[in-house]
């Protein structure tokens, strides 16, 4: 793949502010959607699953998933989340920025939580 059409899969979303660098959505596939196409963004994400299997690609492996399972996705790798036939999966997404780590700025979270 290259340079151009790797940027077509970047992720237009966005998940954090310099103000709150982290965010977390709770999803069931397929009840809310069949599937999260591929994408990248610049955050880390877990991807927690809670109950049920389905179908975690990332960099075009495909991972069959339960509860139990974490995946840890890091900033610029392309990852899908789908459905398997006749399963349900639900998942906690948590997605921040590197910096959320190590962040010498003051935000939200490091003056309520961290500090």
């Amino acid at each position: 793949m290259n340079t151009i059409e790797f940027q077509t899969y970047k992720e237009q979303k966005s998940h954090t502010t310099d103000e709150f660098p982290y965010n977390t959505y709770l999803c069931t596939i397929p009840l809310d959607f069949p599937s999260v196409p591929i994408h990248w963004h610049e955050e880390i994400e877990l991807i927690v699953i809670q109950k049920g299997k389905g179908l975690v690609t990332l960099d075009f492996i495909e991972y069959e998933v339960e509860a139990g399972n974490t995946i840890i996705v890091l900033p610029g790798h392309l990852h899908s989340i789908r459905e398997i036939s006749g399963e349900r999966m639900e998942y906690e997404n948590i997605i921040f920025d590197l910096n959320f780590l190590g962040n010498m700025n003051m935000d939200v979270c490091s003056q309520k939580k961290i500090l």
